[in-house]
């Protein structure tokens, strides 16, 4: 608070708080006896941009994880040492781990199921299939009362055309074998 009103201050957020403070700001002076209000910006360049991030991981280090996910390699460790084989910056395992999500997500789509797509995944195998040792579903039910997939339930009955099969013969009693 000055004398001819209220001052805000602005200043640049490109890198860490007081690590390097940039000398480019702006601010508002709210004045004192009216409604007025300036702007008001200092004549500085700023001085704070970093060419290293200092958030998430470097584009050809995110690259290098693609290419090595297509590969099939996707465990954070083994990504570590496929990273320290090639003499690369090694990132926190935190950041990998971070990243390789948002990769999987991209490459599998999203890591939960819903009751429609159980449901939608049961009625597609539910066909009667045409070779006897290929399982199906017989029968299934999906309870999704809630949203909540802790206190959603699925019921099924796979089975096999031969095993089908076998419990539609019945033997008689003078057949059987002991």
């Amino acid at each position: 608070m000055t004398a001819s009103g209220m001052r805000v201050e602005y200043r640049c957020i490109a890198a860490k708080y007081r690590i390097v403070e940039c000398p480019a700001a702006v601010y508002l002076l709210y004045r004192a006896y009216s409604f007025r209000v300036s702007l008001h910006r200092t004549e500085c360049a700023h001085a704070n941009h970093v060419t290293d991030p200092t958030r998430g991981l470097l584009t050809e280090l995110k690259d290098f994880v693609r290419q090595k996910f297509a590969e099939g390699i996707t465990k954070p460790n083994a990504l570590l040492h496929a990273i320290r084989h090639c003499n690369m910056k090694e990132p926190s395992k935190s950041k990998l781990e971070s990243f390789l999500k948002t990769v999987r997500e991209a490459n599998l789509g999203c890591p939960t199921v819903s009751a429609a797509d159980i449901e939608a995944w049961c009625e597609e195998r539910s066909v009667y299939p045409s070779d006897e040792d290929e399982p199906f579903i017989l029968k299934f039910q999906v309870f999704a009362e809630s949203a909540n997939p802790d206190e959603q339930d699925l019921n099924s009955f796979i089975n096999t055309k031969i095993t089908v099969l076998y419990s539609l013969v019945t033997v008689s009693p003078s057949r059987r074998y002991l």
